[in-house]
């Protein structure tokens, strides 16, 4: 099966035709930066709120590929035809999986999927280490066509393999990096210093003068070295949701210096990227589409966790979401839908179907199919609002 553009050229720069990745010493071990305990140190004492987490997406959104697979079903072997000339294989190798350009049945380049990033929840990339740089592969997993596809982003007419992975892209992907330039301004990376997941200490701040502390005085039960953001004020944990949902935003301080409770603008500029601007994208930006809502305008206290539990998976129950917008929106209120050609239980479960339909993200694209069409990942808006346009209601009365 042809998932991808027809590409016309390989695109490898010379110190990467090679078959040589990363060692298995050059595994990352959870908490090695000074300030970081890891989340595993929080089972202790929060075992039922850590076991919880950990099935979360923001839990699983990178991982270093050690075998564990963070989808169902594991990564098919498979060879994705370019054209006539050129292909990438997958393969699975004693040490790992493979991502391998052939041209013109010659070998161009193999590296092993040392990372990957991404829950699985819409789909998966991968990365590799070479010299203490990490690079983006040409192949990404799509849950949705459950199929190997080009890499989001990637040119539909080159095969990369120098794609640099930059610490902005491991700020909201990870929990820390250490990001070294070298002397030709490249980014490197010491592995044991890589704290991967958005993991429990992205939230409440680095923890171990917090374990340090409770292991010392274990009858202490008021949590001490730790943020706790159920006192942060609403704007607070706005920002806090908004370092990675809200664009794409230049740095003004170091990358992870960031923490809840910090003033967001403080540390990014506030004038967004291109990719927020006058039509911010239903996938980087989330923020922006939020505050924008009347929901949120006439709301003083409407914030993230209004609708999110981000200690429970809740992903694609949109019953659950439905239910909290029936907080304020509840039935016989004078706010509450006034469709009257559907059914009422139907409208309580699925009215974010039609207030927050799915959209195209222009940011999450892959070339796809014998056409070589473009095909756009469905992400539900969080702008909420009434779209007539998209002409939902027929659908919703057949439910």
């Amino acid at each position: 099966m042809v998932i991808t553009a027809i590409v016309l050229a390989i695109y490898v720069s010379s110190s990467m035709c090679n078959t040589k990745s990363s060692s298995k010493e050059d595994k990352a071990v959870y908490g090695a930066n000074e300030n970081y305990a890891g989340s595993h140190t929080c089972i202790t004492c929060h075992k039922e709120m850590y076991d919880s987490y950990a099935k979360t997406p923001h839990y699983k959104t990178s991982a270093w590929m050690n075998g564990e697979k963070l989808i169902d079903a594991p990564y098919p072997e498979d060879s994705i035809i370019y054209n006539d000339n050129l292909s990438v294989t997958v393969r699975k190798k004693t040490d790992g999986f493979y991502q391998s350009a052939w041209s013109r049945g010659l070998l161009a380049a193999s590296h092993r999927m040392d990372m990957v990033v991404g829950s699985g929840k819409k789909g998966q990339t991968f990365l590799f280490k070479s010299d203490n740089k990490f690079y983006q592969l040409p192949l990404s997993w799509s849950v949705e066509a459950q199929n190997w596809i080009n890499s989001p982003g990637y040119p539909a007419d080159k095969v990369m393999f120098n794609r640099m992975v930059y610490v902005k892209c491991f700020e909201c992907h990870a929990t820390y990096a250490d990001e070294q330039l070298n002397y030709t301004g490249e980014p490197e990376f010491d592995s044991s210093k890589i704290v991967l997941s958005i993991s429990c200490e992205t939230c409440h701040g680095p923890g171990k003068k917090h374990v340090q502390y409770h292991n010392e005085n274990p009858g202490d039960k008021k949590g001490k070295y730790i943020i706790n953001t159920k006192v942060l004020s609403r704007q607070q944990q706005l920002d806090a949701c908004a370092s990675c949902h809200s664009g794409l935003r230049e740095n003004i301080k170091p990358a992870f210096s960031f923490l809840p409770g910090s003033k967001l603008d403080d540390f990014f500029k506030p004038s967004y990227h291109k990719d927020s601007a006058a039509k911010p994208d239903v996938h980087g930006n989330q923020y922006a589409l939020l505050a924008a809502s009347k929901c949120f305008k006439q709301s003083m206290v409407l914030n993230c966790s209004s609708c999110h539990n981000v200690h429970q998976k809740e992903s694609n129950n949109k019953e659950v979401f439905a239910q909290r917008c029936m907080n304020c929106h509840n039935d016989g209120g004078n706010n509450f839908c006034t469709e009257k050609n559907v059914e009422k239980q139907v409208l309580i479960n699925k009215c974010i179907d039609c207030h927050m339909p799915m959209q195209e993200s222009g940011q999450i694209n892959f070339n796809a199919g014998s056409e070589k069409k473009t095909m756009y990942e469905l992400i539900r808006t969080h702008m909420i609002g009434i779209y007539k346009e998209q002409n939902i209601l027929p659908a919703l009365k057949k439910k």
